[in-house]
């Protein structure tokens, strides 16, 4: 976990998801975090996992890769031969 493994916040799956969304702002993201975060509440309200469960860290890594790749595949464009 490095530098911050000993914070409360860090050793809680739950929060520690919640803090990193805090530092994800603007409006082109804002309907995407309202979603992310109603689906951490879910999974604490609904599927009853409990807030130290790192299976709610593990979902949103694993959402957030592939929000990452998305994003990076949107911005590829072909290469042209110039030749």
């Amino acid at each position: 976990m490095g530098l911050n493994q000993h914070m409360r916040i860090m050793k809680n799956p739950s929060q520690r998801a919640l803090w990193v969304l805090l530092y994800i702002q603007g409006p082109r993201v804002e309907a995407w975090l309202n979603t992310e975060v109603l689906k951490l509440k879910n999974m604490v309200d609904k599927l009853h996992f409990t807030n130290d469960d790192e299976e709610i860290w593990d979902t949103f890594e694993d959402e957030s890769q592939k929000v990452d790749g998305m994003l990076r595949l949107q911005n590829l464009s072909m290469a042209t031969d110039k030749a």
